[in-house]
């Protein structure tokens, strides 16, 4: 199976967001810190993402990121129930994002086709 995105999300805090836009850059939240890599999702693995970590919507973003611009340091890879999830290794530049969404309902909006999977 061949797994095809154009773009992916890294969903952060308001004031991770800010502090990046300052920056520059973005090596990720404790625990991106932690196991090394920035954790990023497919449109479709957003909502499972915020309910489990974030509860809810409040005082999160969703940077969109253009696959081309980081796939260099990217590896799918799977989670314990076996999903293929996205993770960067490297720091996340201002370049790489294309848009900032504020509400997971503006991602989902997206062209559905953005991620999927081929056989």
């Amino acid at each position: 199976m061949l797994l095809t995105a154009l773009f992916i999300y890294k969903i952060c805090t308001v004031a991770e967001w800010e502090t990046f836009q300052n920056s520059g850059s973005f090596a990720g939240n404790t625990l991106d810190q932690e196991t090394g890599y920035l954790h990023l999702s497919l449109p479709r693995q957003l909502p499972r993402i915020v309910e489990k970590y974030f509860g809810s919507q409040d005082g999160i973003v969703f940077l969109k990121i253009s696959l081309e611009k980081v796939k260099e340091n990217l590896k799918w890879e799977p989670n314990s129930k076996g999903d293929l999830f996205p993770h960067f290794y490297g720091i996340l530049e201002r370049d790489h994002v294309e848009e900032v969404f504020e509400t997971l309902e503006e991602v989902l909006a997206q062209d559905p086709m953005e991620a999927f999977e081929k056989d």
